[in-house]
C-alpha cells in the first residue's frame, strides 16, 4: 500500500475533494484489510478516533466504533446534548481545536434535523469545524454527502462485478415516513459518475437532486466515459438495464 499517496490530515468530507488516485488508493487498502486483516489489527494501536453525532445512529456508529477497536484504537463518543460545542461559551473554533490536540481523527455526523434545514448549512458547519481542527475530519452524514458509504458501494460493485467502467446502474427513490437529506443520493450519484458507470437516477417529478449536484455528475461522466440519464417514468428507468419492471 503506497500510502504516501494519501494526506495524513486530508480530511474526508466529500469524495468530490479526493483525486481518483486517492480514492483508487483508498478501495485498494480496503481490498487488502479485507483480505489480509490480521495485518492492520495493530495499526492504530493507542489512537483515538473523536465522536460526534448530532443525529441517533445504529449501523453507523457500531460500525465505527467497531472498526477503530479492530485496528487497535479506541473511540470516544460525545453526545452533542451534554456538549458545549454549539453552545454560546464555547465556539466552533475552540472546539476544534482543542478536541484535535486529544484525539487522531475525529468523525461527525452534522445532521441537519438538529441543526436546522437549511440547505448545505450542516455541510458548511462540518467544513468550519475541520478548518480548525489540526487532526483529520471525517463525515459521517452531512445534508450533502455520506462519503463512507460511497467507498463501500464503489468497493462492493466492483468487488462484485468487476473493475471495469461503463456498468449500468439505476438509483430508484423509495418512500420514507420522515424527511432526510438527500446525502445519500447525491453520494452514490458522484461516486458511480466518477467511476465512469452509466447511471440512470429514477425519481418522482419534483424529487430530483439539486442543480450543483447534477452538474457536478455530468461533469464527472463526461470526464470519466459514463453518462446521467433522469427519468420519472419506472419502465423506462428498469430498461436502461436491460430489465423490465414487472
Amino acid at each position: 500500500m503506497n500510502l504516501a499517496k494519501i494526506n495524513p490530515k486530508r480530511d474526508f468530507i466529500s469524495t468530490q475533494d479526493w483525486s481518483r488516485d486517492e480514492l483508487d488508493e483508498v478501495l485498494r487498502l480496503t481490498r487488502d484489510m479485507k483480505l489480509t486483516p490480521a495485518k492492520y489489527w495493530e495499526s492504530l494501536k493507542g489512537k483515538s478516533l473523536c465522536l460526534f453525532f448530532f443525529n441517533p445512529s445504529t449501523r453507523t456508529r457500531n460500525s465505527i466504533e467497531v472498526g477503530i477497536s479492530q485496528l487497535g484504537g479506541y473511540a470516544v463518543y460525545n453526545d452533542p446534548d451534554f456538549s458545549w460545542w454549539g453552545q454560546k461559551s464555547e465556539s466552533v473554533k475552540d472546539t476544534a481545536q482543542v478536541l484535535s490536540r486529544y484525539h487522531a481523527a475525529i468523525a461527525i455526523r452534522m445532521f441537519p434535523n438538529r441543526i436546522g434545514w437549511v440547505p448545505g448549512k450542516a455541510n458548511a458547519d462540518l467544513r468550519e469545524f475541520a478548518q480548525h481542527s489540526s487532526s483529520p475530519v471525517i463525515n459521517l452524514e452531512d445534508d450533502m454527502y455520506h462519503p463512507l458509504q460511497e467507498i463501500a458501494d464503489i468497493f462492493t460493485i466492483r468487488e462484485k462485478f468487476g473493475e471495469k467502467s461503463k456498468k449500468k446502474v439505476v438509483l430508484q427513490w423509495v418512500y420514507h415516513p420522515k424527511s432526510l437529506p438527500q446525502s445519500v443520493p447525491n453520494s452514490f450519484s458522484l461516486i458511480t459518475s466518477r467511476y465512469g458507470m452509466d447511471l440512470t437516477l429514477l425519481c418522482p417529478p419534483g424529487y430530483q437532486l439539486n442543480d450543483k449536484i447534477i452538474n457536478t455528475v455530468k461533469q464527472n461522466a463526461e470526464n470519466n466515459g459514463g453518462s446521467l440519464t433522469i427519468t420519472h417514468d419506472i419502465k423506462e428507468g428498469y430498461e436502461k438495464i436491460g430489465r423490465a419492471h414487472v
